[in-house]
């Protein structure tokens, strides 16, 4: 469900109950995010270098998350 969606003359704001984000490490050990928000930049902010080239695209797009847990119950300790 969709909590707030606006512009601010630069970027797209949605924020609203997106889900779970699994992480998995080489080791097996999985991290648990709530993704809370996705922002759309335009033009993006960050620039990605391939093949010795570093464009701006148009688009950028960032989910934002919250640690929750962690498998390794250490770590969610923390």
């Amino acid at each position: 469900m969709y909590e707030k969606i606006y512009y601010n003359g630069k970027t797209l704001v949605l924020k609203a109950n997106i889900g779970e984000i699994v992480f998995t490490h080489s080791d097996g050990t999985k991290e648990y995010y709530k993704a809370e928000k996705i922002m759309f930049h335009y033009p993006a902010e960050h620039r990605v270098t391939m093949f010795g080239q570093t464009p701006r695209y148009s688009l950028e797009m960032q989910i934002y998350h919250k640690f929750i847990r962690s498998s390794d119950l250490k770590k969610t300790n923390e």
